[in-house]
């Protein structure tokens, strides 16, 4: 689904306008990712948590080659969904 569908669909079940409804979304979508950059989680209840990922700096190795190289630590977002939402989509 993309986000000119979820905007669709949205403003027709609450009676909003689209724009409305996509500030409101691309305002959630930076919420998140400012929170998550300062090592915050973000919970949408019931559907889930938002929250900061760390991996470590470590060695790895070219498959191709076989050459010892530097995998530098890096930080991502990762989403955990609810135990409502696991039950849901496993019904």
């Amino acid at each position: 689904m993309t986000k000119a569908e979820v905007v669709t669909e949205i403003a027709k079940k609450t009676n909003i306008s689209k724009v409305k409804v996509e500030e409101v979304l691309v305002a959630y979508a930076d919420l998140v990712k400012e929170k998550v950059k300062l090592d915050e989680s973000v919970v949408l209840y019931p559907i889930g948590k938002f929250f900061p990922k760390h991996s470590n700096a470590r060695k790895g190795r070219n498959p191709y080659t076989g050459e010892s190289i530097d995998i530098p630590a890096k930080r991502s977002i990762k989403f955990s969904p609810t135990t409502k939402t696991k039950d849901y989509l496993n019904q």
